[in-house]
This record gives structure tokens, sequence and C-alpha cells, in this order.
């Protein structure tokens, strides 16, 4: 596999289960301190513990789904990166009088193109769902 290009799925496998033991023991806490503070009360009523344990679901999906766009962000933002300093290498190269790089600095500036576009358009997601998760606690 070539470096220049990280496969999203090896990159996201690396970091995902770690993630998911980090971020488990503190969501599953955080609950279960909601949930005994509203129970111990007395103040829920059935059709209530259903709503919250619904909203707790959907909270843990828009977790689990920013997660995933977070670990994508990640992996193209660093493969702009890596774009952006082989393009500067390709570009001293022509300046110090190396010929037939031109087309190669042509795809290098056409992949900066394409991960700036889509580290703008994971941060957006991001962004949006962090809304979302806002609206729900």
């Amino acid at each position: 596999m070539s470096m220049e290009w990280m496969d999203y799925e090896e990159y996201e496998n690396e970091t995902y289960e770690n993630e998911k033991i980090e971020e488990a023991p503190e969501l599953a806490e955080n609950s279960l301190e909601e949930a005994e503070c509203t129970l111990g009360s007395g103040e829920m009523t059935e059709q209530e513990l259903l709503e919250e344990q619904r909203r707790q679901e959907q909270l843990e999906k828009l977790y689990d789904e920013r997660s995933y766009l977070q670990r994508k962000l990640n992996a193209a933002k660093d493969n702009l990166e890596h774009s952006e300093k082989a393009l500067e290498q390709l570009e001293s190269n022509k300046e110090q009088g190396m010929e037939g790089v031109d087309s190669a600095i042509s795809r290098r500036e056409f992949q900066v193109k394409v991960y700036t576009k889509e580290v703008a358009d994971l941060e957006r997601e991001i962004w949006f769902l962090d809304g979302k998760i806002a609206l729900l606690e």
C-alpha cells in the first residue's frame, strides 16, 4: 500500500477499539448517574424512562458517528499534509531545474484540492453532529 494514500478503513481500525474503550465507561457512568438522580426521586414515569432510554441510545449513535467522522477527518488531514509537503518538494525540484515534474505537480495540486475539500466537508458534518448532540443533551 502506498503511504501517500492512507486507507480509511485501516486508519479507523487502528484507533476505533481504543476510543470505544476510553469513551464507553464515561458514557455509561453519565447515563447511570442521570438515571439514578431521576429514579431515586421517583419523579419519572415509565413513559419518561422509555423516552430517556431512546434519547440515550440516540446520543450513543451520534457519538459513534462523530467518532467515525473524526477518524476520517484525521486521516484526511494527514493525507492533505503529506500531499502539501510532496507538492512543495516537487516545486522546489522544478525551481532547481529538474525537468518532467510538471505532470507530477499537477497531480499533487489536484490531490491537495481534493483533500482540502474533504477536510472542509468532514469538519462541516462534525459541526452539524455537534449541534444535534447539544440539542439532545
